[in-house]
């Protein structure tokens, strides 16, 4: 778990796999911005509460304290770095 927003996360996976994230905006005043890049993420639940229709995005946005549940198919195996995709 990392709690310090300059940390810089790597993720490796395998083509086909399936990783589900639970992304807490810890921040009382910053709006966080994640992008993960040839993938989209799922999302399944705001909050902690389950969406009523669950949907694709591109890139996730969250304002001060929201958390998002969201699965990703990971289509382009290798080291992912979702602070720095450029997205």
């Amino acid at each position: 778990m990392v709690g310090i927003w300059d940390s810089v996360i790597q993720i490796q996976v395998k083509e086909g796999q399936r990783v589900m994230f639970r992304i807490l905006n810890a921040s009382a005043t910053e709006i966080i911005q994640l992008a993960l890049p040839g993938h989209e993420f799922y999302v399944v639940a705001l909050d902690g509460n389950p969406v009523p229709r669950p949907n694709e995005v591109k890139m996730l946005q969250l304002g001060a304290a929201e958390r998002v549940d969201a699965v990703v198919e990971m289509n382009h195996p290798g080291v992912l770095d979702p602070w720095h995709s450029g997205g």
